[in-house]
């Protein structure tokens, strides 16, 4: 078995040593290095190629955030953030450094001495993390054989050997024909939105050429880590035009807004077309649940919505989108070129719940051309 070489960069050496024990005891990592500030970070990532890097955004000397800048521009590496939560501006810094390139964020406090069933659902994560084809700031890497970086370093006593790691190319999006540009009509009463891994800069990017006087309501299930669905509703809210919050049961659907699922709780659209939250169980463990949501835009929207699957792991959105599909609504889902991890979007492909595959910038231009098609609440 063919052991993860992870870097752990944070300033806290108990935190550092909680990471390794949390790493180590399963024997499927090796922790090839240990650093307490960004520039070593950078250092110690070009002369170890490390399959995984855990990064702290806030530490004395050398941030993560310009460290995880460097890597990704340098040597791409899966990175993954490991910051305390609710904490302003770390949090802040967190998904700063997924819009550079980063995978996931965690919470610190899920690094400490939990359950064996928890520990092991971690590293679990990290595990799938450490195979996510990550990107580089010139473009995407593809699956097909890329140029390799020369001078290997030796893996020292007792280390496995590092993994050659393909340099970052430049791939740009095929044309797109205009007609899968347009939506079907001024007729878009609501966009759904679902993501998971590599969401958070995925969902900035298709909402950014959204106008506050012209979008209809945005209904959006990320996948994230308990405790930052906040920071990311702040997050988005601070680089976009548009009113972005974590939804309210009840709330009216108003053009202009973005309403986030909050943490733990499913989001739905009521038969009065308002938001409904509900703490049922989770579907194919997950909740929020991006088919729930898909599902319910369907039964109470039909043809007046479109329905968006971005990058992310597993399944979900998938069943739900094809319910949108077949209720007459314009379904889309992100290529693989694209994508961070080609999991949900594939598996709407397969399903044939997509009408749409598009790349990123493409689905960026079709929702911009999403207007709401009468002024005031959803009708």
């Amino acid at each position: 078995m063919n052991l993860i070489r992870t870097l752990i960069v944070d300033d806290s050496p108990t935190v550092r040593v909680s990471l390794r024990e949390l790493l180590e005891e399963s024997g499927e990592f090796v922790v090839v290095g240990e650093c307490s500030d960004g520039p070593t970070a950078v250092e110690q990532c070009g002369r170890l190629k490390p399959d995984l890097v855990t990064m702290d955004v806030q530490m004395s000397r050398g941030d993560g955030l310009s460290a995880t800048r460097e890597i990704m521009r340098s040597l791409p590496t899966p990175i993954v953030v490991i910051t305390e939560a609710g904490k302003g501006r770390e949090s802040q810094l967190a998904f700063e450094a997924m819009q550079a390139g980063a995978v996931d964020v965690i919470r610190k406090a899920d690094v400490g001495f939990g359950l064996a069933r928890d520990r092991e659902a971690l590293r679990h994560r990290l595990h799938l993390m450490a195979g996510v084809k990550v990107v580089g700031r010139r473009g995407r890497c593809l699956d097909e054989p890329a140029p390799r970086r020369a001078e290997t370093p030796p893996a020292g006593p007792g280390l496995p050997a590092p993994r050659e790691i393909p340099a970052a190319r430049e791939i740009p999006a095929a044309p797109a024909s205009p007609s899968l540009l347009t939506p079907p009509g001024d007729r878009v009463s609501l966009i759904a939105i679902g993501a998971s891994t590599g969401g958070p800069p995925a969902i900035a990017k298709v909402l950014s050429r959204l106008q506050p006087e012209t979008a209809p309501p945005v209904l959006i299930v990320q996948h994230i880590s308990s405790g930052f669905c906040s920071s990311f509703a702040e997050w988005l809210d601070g680089l976009l035009p548009l009113q972005i919050g974590l939804a309210v049961h009840g709330e009216p659907l108003l053009p202009g807004r973005v309403y986030i699922a909050p943490n733990d709780q499913h989001l739905e659209v009521s038969a009065e077309r308002k938001v409904r939250l509900h703490d049922a169980l989770p579907l194919r463990h997950h909740r929020p649940a991006a088919d729930l949501l898909f599902s319910s835009v369907a039964r109470h929207l039909g043809d007046g919505a479109v329905g968006v699957l971005l990058t992310g792991m597993g399944e979900d959105g998938a069943r739900g989108l094809l319910e949108m599909r077949s209720a007459g609504a314009l379904t889309v889902a992100q290529n693989q070129e694209t994508s961070l991890v080609y999991g949900m979007p594939a598996a709407a492909a397969k399903l044939g719940a997509a009408e749409r595959i598009l790349a990123l910038d493409h689905i960026t231009t079709l929702l911009s051309r999403c207007h709401l098609r009468s002024p005031g609440r959803v009708a």
